[in-house]
């Protein structure tokens, strides 16, 4: 007996191969994608729920969910703030002012979908802040708002970002003022030099002098008073010096602590390192000068990061760090190199004996090990393991991606 096979019965055999063929084409490129995304030469950290990846000297951007966003085509990019990124093309290697002084390669900006919403056309720009950012066109300065309107017109030698204040230092025919973010002087262009605002106050000189002064956001000149130097406010105190030593001042004007030391670092979290002496002692004080501490230390103040939610580092001896608190007490003991700080309580450093980048808590307890690389921002890590792997964790060491 002869059984043939009809067109009619053979569909479901054709149909359920290829289904078979097109599901696996989705799992190929799926795992593609998945490849893409784990792949990066550097780890960074999260800004406004994006995270930056580079490879092969391009530069894109994910989310927590390991999703590309903004394409990975760009020579160069910077981190998300107030919604947009800046990106460049037509630059290799250097770093973006290098770029400006070549006049290498143009930047714009990418919105969180990849959208350019700002031409890439500028010579420079430096991020957005308070709505507006930093553009140069050829020798001039001045500023676009997030749509890329040159709000505030390129006339300007120079220019700082906007700050929490809302001015910008600008500097025209050799002279340095300050203009709101509608493009007004607030506080006439009359000053050889001058700081962007910090705590209500910025930093202004006079040449003729040779004198510093602090200013408030009105232009006055803070207490009358001019000094041999002076720093932006920190913390509400300004470093100020005689000439000869160095001490700080409140946001009223008065003399909070008077200049007697050799080196003084900016306060934070009510506290600041100096020295009495070119000798390596170094103090911890809080705005009252009262130590909290007092140890010789193998670097001195300048080298010392101010404290981060909580703690700070202290390089007792070379390759050999202590985890401070705002008591003033060691919590943690470590030989290794290149400490930072990431915030939260959360540090990175080479442990002695690796080579790669070990992340630790407050207490020393080590979270990860001999990694390529490991960032933190916004409560997630990004590591990069040493087959240029990425992967993010949260506070609780559970892998999203």
């Amino acid at each position: 007996e002869i059984y043939t096979l009809s067109l009619h019965d053979a569909l479901p055999i054709f149909d359920s191969e290829r289904q078979k063929e097109e599901e696996e084409a989705r799992q190929k490129e799926a795992e593609k994608a998945y490849n893409e995304a784990h792949y990066s030469s550097h780890a960074y950290k999260f800004s406004e729920g994006l995270c930056r990846i580079s490879r092969s000297g391009k530069y894109g951007f994910i989310n927590a969910q390991g999703e590309i966003v903004v394409p990975v085509i760009y020579d160069y990019a910077e981190d998300f703030h107030e919604g947009r990124a800046l990106v460049y093309t037509g630059v290799k290697g250097g770093y973006k002012y290098e770029w400006y002084r070549d006049r290498q390669g143009k930047c714009g900006y990418v919105d969180k979908e990849g959208n350019e919403v700002v031409p890439l056309v500028w010579d420079y720009s430096d991020g957005f802040s308070q709505g507006r950012a930093v553009v140069a066109k050829g020798d001039l300065w001045g500023f676009i708002d997030p749509d890329g309107n040159e709000v505030i017109p390129c006339e300007y030698e120079s220019v700082e970002s906007f700050t929490a204040e809302q001015l910008a230092m600008v500097r025209k025919d050799q002279k340095t003022g300050y203009i709101n973010t509608d493009g007004e002087v607030v506080i006439p262009l009359q000053y050889d030099a001058g700081t962007s605002f910090s705590d209500g106050f910025a930093d202004v000189w006079n040449k003729k002098t040779k004198k510093h002064a602090n200013i408030g956001t009105d232009g006055k000149i803070l207490g009358k008073k001019w000094y041999n130097d002076c720093y932006s406010f920190s913390d509400g105190m300004g470093r100020v010096s005689d000439g000869k030593k160095y001490g700080f001042i409140d946001t009223s004007g008065k003399q909070k602590i008077k200049c007697k030391y050799e080196y003084a670092g900016n306060f934070s979290e009510g506290l600041c390192f100096v020295q009495m002496k070119d000798d390596g002692e170094v103090y911890l004080i809080d705005k009252e000068d009262h130590t909290l501490l007092k140890e010789k230390l193998y670097a001195n103040t300048g080298e010392i990061e101010v404290f981060r939610n909580g703690y700070a580092f202290v390089e007792k001896a070379r390759r050999e760090y202590w985890i401070l608190n705002t008591e003033g007490k060691t919590i943690a003991k470590l030989k290794g190199k290149l400490m930072k700080n990431l915030g939260d309580g959360y540090f990175i450093y080479t442990k002695d004996g690796t080579k790669g980048t070990t992340l630790i808590d407050a207490s020393g307890k080590e979270l990860f090990s001999d990694m390529r690389d490991i960032d933190y921002g916004e409560g997630l890590f990004t590591v990069l393991d040493n087959k240029n792997n990425l992967t993010f964790y949260d506070r609780d060491m559970n892998q999203l991606f």
